[in-house]
């Protein structure tokens, strides 16, 4: 701005003393005085103009220098994943910038690891397929200067998926036997058997009987009633 402020005040300087070097010498001393002093003033007038054009360029040019960077902060949700088989591991980038001049701001994103899906202020990071670990992604924001810019960035942790729950315990397929005759003079022995399920359970045993009543064993594996 100051070249171009410079260049106007040379060609005005220029342009006045021609006029004033090819004024002819004609009329009478009171006019050539009158007429000097008109030339004067506005060759005073423009010299101020141009000042004043100059010290406007150079006011605005210190306040887009002094306005600086924009301000950012950035967020990661959320901030852990599991890398499960078929499931999605997406994460959600939200940024917030500000102009201090009011400015259209520009970003720019950049991950270590997987794909990034949208632009602007907001995107979406997918992890799908990468390995358990500790991955950042980085946001760049200017106002059309990459010279001056701000940045910021947040780490996102990918946990490994956990195991699958054990299935849940098989039961065993139970048998009672008892003697083919009794009478009621005489307790009746009922034993359980097992067969089947999971192995490594202990069974216990809980017998109820409909008549009568139990003389031992109501937690074994057999029952007198």
């Amino acid at each position: 701005m100051e070249r171009s402020c410079d260049s106007a005040f040379h060609f005005v300087v220029v342009s006045e003393h021609r006029t004033l070097s090819d004024q002819h010498d004609t009329g009478s001393p009171r006019e050539k005085v009158s007429m000097k002093k008109r030339n004067n003033f506005w060759f005073a007038l423009i010299l101020m103009a141009v000042a004043l054009l100059c010290a406007t360029s150079s006011s605005q040019a210190q306040l887009r220098h002094v306005s600086g960077p924009p301000t950012l902060s950035l967020t990661a949700e959320p901030n852990v994943v599991r890398a499960c088989e078929n499931q999605p591991a997406t994460v959600r980038l939200l940024s917030n910038a500000t102009s201090p001049g009011g400015n259209a701001i520009r970003y720019r994103w950049t991950v270590d690891a997987g794909t990034l899906s949208g632009k602007g202020a907001n995107t979406t990071w997918d992890l799908t397929g990468a390995r358990p670990g500790t991955y950042h992604a980085v946001a760049d924001v200017d106002e059309g200067n990459e010279d001056c810019a701000a940045f910021a960035s947040v780490a996102v942790v990918l946990l490994d998926c956990p195991p699958p729950p054990p299935p849940p315990p098989s039961c065993p397929e139970v048998k009672v036997s008892c003697p083919d005759n009794a009478t009621d003079k005489a307790p009746v022995t009922f034993t359980a058997s097992l067969s089947g399920g999971t192995a490594g359970i202990v069974p216990t045993y809980n017998w109820i009987v409909s008549n009568g009543h139990i003389l031992s064993g109501p937690r074994d594996r057999q029952c007198r009633r």
